[in-house]
């Protein structure tokens, strides 16, 4: 089945929802940055983040390997971020 397209446009061809490009190897967004451990929000934006996005491709073994690893890290992130912030508030 094609999708329908309005008149005169070329119908987009099947696609296979369940197929994401990363699944196959493509890279779809690389980031370099490098989150500030004194800002609030860069703190808020990794304890935020999803264990799927440190192991996109993982199955329950993996993921529940990467809660491990990652839960502690998000503590101590947030820990450090906390002391900071006490630390520059009383001075």
């Amino acid at each position: 089945m094609q999708h329908l397209a309005p008149a005169g446009e070329p119908a987009l061809p099947d696609h296979d929802d369940d197929v994401h490009p990363a699944a196959v190897g493509e890279v779809i967004y690389q980031s370099r940055l490098e989150p500030d451990p004194r800002r609030a929000l860069d703190v808020l934006a990794f304890v935020m983040c999803p264990i799927e996005a440190f192991a996109p491709t993982g199955g329950p073994e993996e993921l529940a390997a990467v809660e491990e690893l990652i839960q502690p890290a998000k503590i101590e992130a947030v820990r450090r971020w906390y002391v900071q912030h006490e630390a520059r508030a009383r001075s």
